[in-house]
């Protein structure tokens, strides 16, 4: 058995065959990268423009939105009496928000929506579920519950708007002594919130939220069913107003 000499030209030619599939490698993992940036990219720019070109059309012109069966039947699977609500119950435009606090799309949604609800009282109704992305958001189960809780005790509100507000600024695990803070912040019994914190009914209602919006199309957050019609995503203000005065 003889061991094989490759001459000059061979060598050359192999080092060459080698760069080129090396270089080939590194030109599809790159190309990879790129697509995969773009496709984030394309996602993020698309939840914070939100669906407020398709609600619009949905809703303008609309004589009686709620003659649409589908939407009908999506507003009362969504629609809950017992969900924290701000508005006069015979409101002609029910808004359901399915929220996550950790989320920067619902931060950003969150002024904008209290702007509606201060400035069309008698058009606007608000109401809030809960749909904590875990695994995106980590301990945003915990806040969901807290908000629940609060709201048990006539305070989802200003907790709503203090979450949204101060978004990064409290820690991804509650503590005792952290619900015990929100509690004197808010002027509630701490006894009271730390009970519901860790009551099962709580765990069950956030999971129901949950189940809720899952069965009815909701991925991401913020999502919302305006009479029954599903958008998500960042709406802007003046669609919201464009919406609004068709009713």
């Amino acid at each position: 058995m003889t061991n094989e000499v490759l001459g000059p030209n061979q060598s050359a030619s192999r080092r060459f065959m080698l760069k080129l599939i090396f270089g080939g490698i590194i030109g599809l993992v790159l190309v990879a990268v790129v697509s995969f940036g773009w496709m984030v990219f394309k996602y993020w720019r698309d939840i914070k423009a939100g669906g407020g070109a398709e609600l619009e059309t949905q809703f303008y012109g609309a004589k009686q939105p709620l003659s649409n069966p589908e939407a009908l039947a999506r507003r009362q699977a969504v629609e809950n009496p017992t969900a924290a609500t701000w508005g006069k119950i015979n409101a002609p435009v029910t808004i359901v928000e399915f929220a996550d606090f950790k989320c920067p799309f619902c931060q950003a949604s969150a002024p904008v929506l209290m702007r509606l609800v201060q400035e069309y009282p008698n058009q606007v109704k608000l109401m809030v579920r809960h749909f904590p992305l875990e695994s995106a958001h980590p301990g945003t189960f915990d806040y969901s519950k807290l908000a629940y809780c609060a709201g048990q005790q006539g305070k989802f509100w200003p907790l709503y708007q203090m979450l949204y507000t101060n978004q990064d600024q409290y820690p991804v695990t509650i503590s005792t002594d952290d619900i015990n803070n929100f509690a004197k912040i808010l002027g509630i019994k701490a006894d009271l919130l730390n009970q519901c914190q860790v009551s099962a009914v709580t765990e069950a209602t956030v999971n129901n939220d949950y189940a809720v919006g899952f069965q009815n199309g909701v991925r991401s957050t913020p999502t919302f069913f305006v009479n029954g019609f599903k958008v998500a995503g960042d709406i802007p203000y003046e669609t919201w107003q464009q919406i609004i005065a068709q009713f």
